[in-house]
């Protein structure tokens, strides 16, 4: 069975991947043959091959290399760089928009979804000691976009989206996900995240997006700006749809209050739906 994939670095600086995977010798006189190529990789990838039952977190090499010896195995090395790469592609291209680059509808909602189960579990037993964990969240629209969609046409709106969507992802922490929800409807989920700084990050980004310059077909675009609604997981909110439901009425709010502006939805009253209007 397989042990896992691991990144080295070949002599000339190529990255490549290679399986480490365990291997019967059929003939126990090359029982204590190890090949020099495969020993090479283990020290290089040391961290990997531990051992499980060492109790003193030594290296567990000469262990795996007793143990292999008395089973009449050693370690088999398979280049599965081509493999692992094409498994990438795919993956980039289940989980990332096409034009954006960020992630997906439906991979940010599997995110959200994990990412609230975590929030609420801490929640729910934080006053049996356990660290609450924060979950805020940030709905981005970009203002008038559909007029100026049809305005300067959709390839200078695809431009602008773009434009905006790198911002978005200059100012990610590890651990956080930019997605596109929709349109020109774009999300950033921040674990770990309380309010004022979710609020404070989704201000800064308003203001270096109004002062972006964005060029299409080598002219300058008018001034582009986005709203924004921020929201954090609290005690009423007892869903992913409910906090993302949240992040979307601040949003509303900020753009019925004149847009190129961030609300936060500090309470259960800042949330409650407002009548259905054309954003």
């Amino acid at each position: 069975s397989e042990t896992g994939d691991i990144k080295i670095k070949t002599p000339d600086g190529k990255p490549r991947w290679i399986r480490l995977r365990p291997k019967f010798i059929e003939n126990q006189k090359d029982q204590n043959r190890i090949r020099p190529i495969e020993m090479s990789v283990m020290e290089s990838v040391i961290s990997f091959v531990r051992s499980p039952s060492s109790t003193e977190g030594t290296d567990g090499l000469q262990v795996h290399r007793n143990l292999m010896q008395k089973l009449g195995m050693q370690i088999e090395v398979l280049d599965v760089t081509k493999d692992t790469e094409e498994k990438a592609k795919l993956t980039i291209l289940a989980t990332r928009d096409g034009l954006t680059g960020l992630y997906n509808r439906r991979f940010m909602d599997e995110v959200l979804e994990k990412e609230f189960e975590r929030s609420q579990h801490a929640l729910l037993y934080s006053n049996q000691g356990q660290t609450h964990l924060p979950l805020s969240l940030i709905i981005f629209d970009i203002d008038h976009f559909k007029s100026y969609n049809d305005h300067y046409g959709h390839p200078a709106g695809d431009a602008v989206l773009q434009a905006v969507s790198q911002e978005l992802l200059k100012h990610v922490r590890k651990g956080d996900y930019a997605c596109r929800l929709g349109g020109e409807e774009l999300v950033l989920i921040l674990p770990e995240m309380e309010s004022e700084k979710a609020y404070e990050r989704a201000e800064e980004i308003r203001k270096i997006i109004s002062e972006l310059i964005i060029t299409h077909d080598g002219t300058d675009l008018p001034q582009v700006t986005v709203s924004g609604g921020v929201t954090t997981h609290r005690k009423a909110i007892t869903s992913a749809k409910q906090l993302l439901k949240a992040a979307d009425n601040a949003l509303y709010n900020a753009k019925e209050g004149g847009r190129n502006k961030i609300v936060v939805a500090w309470s259960e009253e800042d949330s409650k739906k407002k009548p259905d209007k054309e954003k």
